[in-house]
C-alpha cells in the first residue's frame, strides 16, 4: 500500500501579491508616518492638545443650560460667566485657582463643608 503525502503549496494569489507589493517599502512608510505623528505631537502640543480660552468660554456658557430651573441666577449671568471663565489663567499664580486643597478644610471630613 502506497500513501501519497500532499505537500502544502503557497497560494498563488499570495505569491502574486508578494511580487506586486513591496512590503519593505510599506514598513518604511509606516515607520516614517509614526515618527512624523510623534514629532508633531511633541513639538506642536499647542495645536494637538488645543484647550484654549475659547473652549473654557464655550463650556461655561453652555454648562448653564444643564442646571436645574432653581438655579436661574446663572442663566441671568451667562455672559459674565463666559467672559470671566479665563480669569484664573491670566493671574500671576498659574494653576493657583484651578483646584481646591480639600485637606486644609476639616469641615470636609466632619461633613459640615458647604455644598
Amino acid at each position: 500500500m502506497h500513501i501519497h503525502t500532499i505537500k502544502p503549496r503557497p497560494e498563488r494569489g499570495f505569491l502574486l501579491l508578494r511580487w506586486w507589493v513591496d512590503f519593505d517599502m510599506i514598513n518604511r512608510i509606516t515607520g516614517f508616518l509614526l515618527l512624523f505623528i510623534l514629532a508633531i505631537t511633541f513639538t506642536r502640543q499647542d495645536l494637538v492638545y488645543a484647550w484654549g480660552w475659547g473652549t473654557h468660554r464655550y463650556i461655561n456658557e453652555n454648562a448653564v443650560d444643564c442646571l436645574p430651573p432653581e438655579m436661574d441666577f446663572f442663566q441671568e449671568h451667562r455672559n459674565y460667566l463666559r467672559e470671566h471663565s479665563t480669569d484664573p489663567d491670566v493671574d500671576d499664580l498659574p494653576g493657583y485657582y484651578h483646584y481646591i486643597d480639600i485637606d486644609y478644610y476639616p469641615e470636609f471630613f466632619e461633613g459640615t463643608f458647604p455644598h
